[in-house]
């Protein structure tokens, strides 16, 4: 059995000790494809029972979980573009600042957010 050490980091939300659970639950299916097999989800709704939640709720906890684990994920992946851009020169050239471009949106990170995410980098290239 995989270890529960993934967390997501959510200021705003505060959770049960059972909805913590859950969510470590859905965070170890998910590691892998950032998706729930179908196996997946009919153990975890066993558990959603077990754990005395609704279905409803177990549907929020499910999706905002996964929502949350892409979205850090996409950012890795973006800072990682970044990263690899610029080992060869140290800064970025204009196409590869269009194909970051290209990647953010299809990663669907907000303008806002890569600002930050180079702002934040270790190559500091703002």
């Amino acid at each position: 059995m995989p270890k529960r050490n993934l967390q997501l980091k959510n200021k705003n939300e505060k959770y049960s000790s059972v909805e913590k659970d859950f969510i470590q639950d859905v965070l170890v299916c998910i590691k892998e494809t950032g998706k729930l097999a179908p196996t997946e989800l009919y153990v975890l709704d066993k558990l959603r029972i077990a754990y005395n939640l609704s279905e409803e709720r177990s549907r929020q906890l499910i999706f905002g979980t996964i929502k949350k684990y892409n979205a850090e994920k996409n950012e890795l992946l973006y800072k990682d573009a970044i990263s690899a851009c610029l080992l060869d020169c140290g800064y970025l050239t204009t196409t590869e600042r269009y194909l970051l471009e290209k990647l953010r949106i299809a990663l669907n990170i907000s303008e806002q957010k890569a600002y930050s995410l180079e702002k934040d980098s270790d190559w500091n290239i703002l």
